[in-house]
């Protein structure tokens, strides 16, 4: 392939993967918080935004099996830890890093931010339907 080619796929190569993102996003819709939830054939992914020192939503309720995406939106750095420890806490999250875990066990799971404790939050997995 010549150079011109080369580019010309390269930029459709990219085009196509910033339509399929693109439309990925517009499959989102609101939950009971407010927040999108994204789905796709398998699970359902959630979002957590960590914003004026507090997780929102501050409970949560979901299937087995389905995603959690916690996004930093403030300007401190903040740290999801598990009260009981069945998940991996997250690092230390800057703005706009996110963390994210696949709930795969049913239950209630509590969660603080392992720098600011008073902020605290809940997910409550169902079994899958």
């Amino acid at each position: 392939m010549n150079g011109i080619m080369r580019k010309t796929l390269n930029s459709a190569q990219s085009v196509i993967v910033v339509i399929s993102f693109v439309s990925l996003l517009s499959c989102s819709s609101g939950n009971e918080g407010g927040n999108g939830i994204i789905t796709s054939n398998d699970f359902a992914i959630y979002k957590i935004d960590i914003t004026n020192f507090a997780f929102s939503p501050q409970t949560l309720s979901i299937e087995v099996g389905d995603k959690v995406v916690w996004t930093n939106t403030a300007t401190d750095i903040h740290r999801v830890v598990w009260d009981n420890g069945t998940f991996s806490s997250s690092d230390n999250l800057d703005i706009f890093q996110t963390y994210e875990v696949f709930m795969t066990t049913s239950g209630t799971f509590s969660y603080f931010c392992g720098i600011h404790s008073s902020m605290t939050g809940s997910i409550t997995v169902n079994p899958a339907s």
